[in-house]
């Protein structure tokens, strides 16, 4: 949230570190110093699963794109068996460990209430320079790094400005307020508060911070959303979450498939939403045609980096194509086989919450993995239209499914607990029927001992 955009350090046999991996990197190191006991969910199964499947899908992708190509004058080269290396090392950081932090750090309810509780705050704290910007225009990156970390005139928006902060995008800040104001309804929910203030007052300056961002994508994110987290019941929330969920990693499968109502959604945007937003959105179903026919000549593994997937002017070789959405990336780069494993990564865990919602206890924590499942769907639903700006959507699906873990191991040891206590009192019972019987004097009665 601090760190700069467009600024890499190169290290030799890496691929480069910039301000998505870099923290993810010192969160590890934080880790080893502080909470060491964590980092032994990397002796797990799921770790050990998650690196073998993203190493293949780098192997194939490096191995398969050993060619070269032009067009006109560019040449673009072919890619090296080392380039595993690179994908691999960009996958861990920027996927897996975040996915695997939040499945360790959030197994119980107030772990959960923690993570939401720490993003409110952030972004309640950023929506100091948030005001800042939306009055003065985007230019802390510039007072602060420089540069202009974005086009200037694409904040231009509504008769002001759309808010960069430190982020590559408006639609970055829109994002992450959308998401955390669906997490604070449901602290508000269980009645929690934010710092000092009040169980309230989050949601509804959150609220209003959304509201200001100005992006229609993420406006409707939280306004369609907030309402399940405080009226519906949780096990609906997270249908409502899976739904969305299939639906999103659905989308280049219907697309392809001519599937998509395109025509139907561009007559509403343009009657709804005026030209400029009509014109945006032929824009990106345009480049969508392109960029799948090129992706489809190389389905499994995609193109690798480099912008091989793009598609390119023959004469002049220049890029006609514009890549938005992070889906098209992803499978034109790393073809299905890495769109599948990205994408799944963020949809099973809310999948699985349909099924683990039964075994959480208490109405409050059933709440935070309903508004959690919601909040991962969500920005699942926007890799769609738009790209990954950060790791978030990676840590919290992996706190989601971190919490479902935890839900499901306290109920068979509960269970286990019980059938422990059943075996001492029938231990003790038949400790006492083999006991000497005392009988009195004339008498042939005996006592014995009662087991509760």
């Amino acid at each position: 949230m601090a760190l700069p955009e467009l600024i890499e350090f190169a290290i030799p046999g890496l691929p480069p570190f910039d301000k998505r991996n870099i923290p993810t990197l010192w969160l590890l190191i934080g880790f080893a110093i502080w909470r060491p006991e964590k980092l032994r969910v990397f002796a797990s199964p799921l770790f050990a699963v998650l690196c073998i499947l993203f190493l293949v899908g780098g192997l194939g992708t490096a191995l398969t794109n050993t060619d070269g190509f032009a067009f006109g004058p560019r040449v673009v080269a072919g890619l090296q068996a080392y380039e595993t290396v690179h994908l691999f090392v960009a996958d861990l950081t920027h996927i897996i460990v975040p996915f695997m932090v939040g499945y360790s750090v959030c197994r119980t309810e107030p772990n959960v209430t923690d993570l939401l509780r720490t993003t409110a705050a952030l972004v309640l704290l950023y929506s100091v320079p948030f005001l800042i910007e939306l009055r003065m225009s985007p230019q802390l990156h510039n007072w602060v790094y420089g540069f202009h970390q974005h086009d200037f005139g694409q904040s231009v928006r509504g008769g002001g400005y759309r808010p960069l902060i430190f982020m590559s995008h408006g639609l970055a800040v829109s994002l992450l307020v959308a998401t955390t104001f669906v997490g604070s309804v449901a602290l508000g929910k269980n009645r929690v508060g934010v710092g000092r203030f009040r169980p309230g007052f989050a949601p509804t300056y959150l609220g209003a911070m959304l509201l200001l961002c100005k992006s229609l994508a993420a406006g409707l994110y939280g306004v369609l959303t907030a309402p399940f987290v405080w009226l519906a019941k949780p096990r609906t929330q997270v249908i409502v979450a899976t739904v969305l969920a299939l639906l999103a990693v659905s989308y280049p499968f219907a697309s392809a498939a001519d599937l998509v109502p395109v025509e139907w959604m561009l007559k509403v945007a343009k009657e709804q939403a005026g030209e400029d937003r009509w014109g945006s959105l032929k824009f990106r179903f345009d480049n969508e045609v392109l960029l799948i026919k090129r992706a489809n000549l190389r389905p499994t593994f995609g193109w690798g980096e480099y912008c091989r997937a793009c598609v390119f002017d023959v004469f002049d070789g220049s890029e006609i194509s514009i890549r938005d959405g992070h889906w098209i990336i992803l499978l034109g780069d790393r073809g299905l086989f890495g769109y599948g494993l990205a994408f799944g990564l963020l949809a099973f865990p809310v999948v699985l919450a349909t099924f683990a919602i039964r075994k959480v206890r208490g109405a409050s924590g059933a709440r935070l993995m309903g508004a959690l499942a919601l909040m991962v769907a969500v920005s699942l639903v926007d890799l769609i239209p738009n790209g990954l700006f950060t790791v978030v959507p990676y840590l919290n699906a992996g706190a989601l499914l971190g919490f479902q873990r935890g839900a499901r191991d306290g109920a068979p040891g509960r269970r286990k607990r019980r059938r422990g206590t059943k075996r001492v009192v029938a231990h003790a019972s038949q400790k006492a029927s083999m006991s000497p019987i005392r009988s009195g004097s004339g008498s042939s009665s005996s006592s014995s001992p009662t087991t509760t």
